[in-house]
């Protein structure tokens, strides 16, 4: 019998340790092409970066000169990014909180349905539906129907993470509040909310983040510009669109600002989940009790 276990113990140990390789195989396999990608911006996109590619306009391409840089593009991805956020946080975080907290009706399972179909709804429908129903009614493309858009693409993704980070919440936090006899909805605003706000904040941010580099949207609604913003309601410039127009451009300048503004887009992405993680680890460590 003693044999017979310790044959076990190390078949076991041996299925452990093959299958641990293989796991750290696929995750290198995952990371080569994402670190291939980096490499490729940052080689070509680092040498474009200086405070004038900051703060200056596109210029046209001349023989021997730069392509301008790419402020307005910045402000007008700030902008749109923005309107995207006014739109898709209330209606997301409201939607995860009634579908965890009161999501068991009909209206629920519509709620879920609508929230799925929209987490797969291809970016580009996207620009389509907002084209035909508030550019049409502005009268031209501007950052208000570009934010909008976008805002289609990220509530159902924040309406998914709201409810993921309430659901962790234990049920025996709000059984306590109940039975003090606390209101169910204060009992929501005042304990689960809070509770659950770290992981409601970093899904948040990772919807804002992926949907900031979108680019088939913003080409039915935002248009491009190489003029200075002027205002929500106006045609602006944002970094995917001038890195699409740019990189397919014959100008080997423009092509270099492309490469540049693709470095100031992914760097963007990256902070924000960096900063989203972080964020959610403290907050999980304070509720643990360890920070």
């Amino acid at each position: 019998m003693a044999l017979e276990s310790t044959g076990r113990h190390r078949y076991r140990k041996v299925k452990a340790n093959v299958m641990v390789g293989l796991t750290v195989v696929a995750l290198v396999l995952a990371l080569i092409p994402l670190g291939a990608v980096l490499y490729l911006i940052a080689s070509k996109g680092l040498a474009a970066l200086s405070w004038d590619f900051l703060t200056t306009l596109p210029q046209a391409p001349m023989a021997g000169e730069g392509g301008g840089g790419v402020r307005n593009a910045i402000v007008g991805t700030v902008w749109v990014v923005v309107i995207a956020s006014g739109f898709s946080i209330p209606i997301g975080v409201l939607a995860g909180i009634y579908l965890n907290e009161f999501g068991d009706n009909r209206l629920g399972q519509a709620v879920r349905f609508t929230t799925e179909v929209l987490s797969g709804l291809p970016s580009i429908i996207a620009g389509v539906v907002v084209y035909s129903i508030v550019v049409v009614a502005m009268g031209d493309v501007t950052a208000f129907a570009g934010g909008v858009a976008l805002s289609l693409l990220a509530i159902p993704w924040i309406t998914v993470a709201t409810q993921d980070a309430l659901d962790l919440v234990p049920q025996a936090n709000r059984d306590a509040s109940l039975a003090l006899g606390v209101s169910r909805t204060e009992t929501i605003l005042f304990v689960v909310l809070p509770s659950a706000f770290g992981g409601v904040i970093t899904g948040t941010m990772l919807a804002v983040a992926r949907v900031a580099g979108e680019t088939a949207p913003l080409i039915w609604t935002v248009g491009f510009s190489k003029f200075a913003f002027h205002g929500p309601f106006s045609q602006t410039a944002t970094l995917s669109i001038l890195i699409y127009n740019y990189a397919t451009s014959p100008y080997e300048a423009w092509h270099q600002v492309a490469w540049g503004a693709a470095v100031l887009l992914v760097g963007l992405i990256l902070v924000t989940n960096v900063v989203a993680r972080t964020l959610w680890a403290l907050r999980r460590r304070k509720m643990e009790g360890r920070g």
